[in-house]
C-alpha cells in the first residue's frame, strides 16, 4: 500500500493531495496541524472545511491527524467526525486524555480511530474487540513462533491461539490495520484480533522468545 505523509492543512493541502494521488498514494494522511494552539489555533469550522475539501479533491481513503495537543485534538476531530458522518475516515491520534470522547464521536459517525497509548477494556467493548488479560494467559511457544521474534516487537503483537483455522493475535494497538494485514502475511494465516496491554505483551514476548530458544 501507497501512503502519502501527513501535511498540514492550508493553502498547500489540495494540490499535495492531487500530486501524492498521481504519485500513487493509496492513502493520504492530513495533518490539521493550523489548529494548534501555538501554529495559529485555527478553529473547528476551519478544520471541518479543510477535510470536507480534500475529501472532495481526492479518491482515495483519508486519515485526519488532529493538530497535536490533546484538548484541541479533542475539539477539532469531534468536530470532523461529526460533519463528515460516513466518510469513513481514520482519525487520531487518541490519548489517555481524549480517546472516549473521540472514540465515541468516531463510532457513532462511521469512522475508525488511530490510538497512540494502549487500549484499556473500556475501549475494548466500544471496539467489539476481545480483551486479553496476559498475566493468566498460557501461551503456546509453538504458536508464538510464527510470528518471528522482531516481527512481534515492530508490530506490538504476539499470537496466542489457532482456533477455528485463524489465529488470535493479541495486539497492543489493534486499529493499526496495516499492522494486522502484514501479520497474516507473514504467518500466512487469517487472522483474528484482541487487545491486550503494551507491558504485558512486551513481557510475554520476553518470556516466550527466551523459552523458545
Amino acid at each position: 500500500m501507497n501512503f502519502a505523509s501527513p501535511r498540514p492543512c492550508g493553502a498547500t493541502t489540495i494540490p499535495s493531495g492531487f500530486l501524492a494521488v498521481e504519485a500513487g498514494a493509496d492513502v493520504i494522511a492530513l495533518k490539521l496541524r493550523s489548529c494548534h494552539p501555538d501554529q495559529g489555533d485555527g478553529s473547528c469550522e476551519d478544520a471541518v472545511r479543510t477535510v470536507e475539501r480534500v475529501l472532495a479533491a481526492v479518491p482515495v481513503p483519508l486519515i485526519v491527524y488532529g493538530p497535536g495537543s490533546a484538548d484541541k485534538d479533542n475539539e477539532v476531530l469531534v468536530a470532523v467526525a461529526e460533519k463528515t458522518k460516513g466518510e469513513q475516515l481514520a482519525l487520531g491520534l487518541c490519548e489517555d486524555k481524549n480517546y472516549r470522547t473521540i472514540v465515541a464521536a468516531a463510532l457513532g459517525n462511521g469512522h475508525a480511530v488511530i490510538a497512540q497509548t494502549p487500549i484499556d477494556v473500556n475501549l475494548a467493548k466500544q471496539l467489539n474487540i476481545p480483551y486479553i488479560n496476559l498475566k493468566y494467559y498460557n501461551v503456546n511457544l509453538e504458536i508464538v513462533r510464527r510470528l518471528p521474534e522482531n516481527q512481534a516487537r515492530r508490530f506490538r503483537a504476539v499470537v496466542l491461539e489457532e482456533r477455528n483455522g485463524m489465529l488470535l493475535v493479541g495486539m497492543a494497538d489493534p486499529t493499526d490495520l496495516n499492522a494486522a494485514d502484514e501479520i497474516a502475511r507473514i504467518v500466512k494465516s487469517g487472522i483474528d484480533v484482541a487487545v491486550v496491554t503494551e507491558g504485558q505483551l512486551l513481557e510475554s514476548i520476553d518470556r516466550g522468545y527466551w523459552r523458545a530458544q
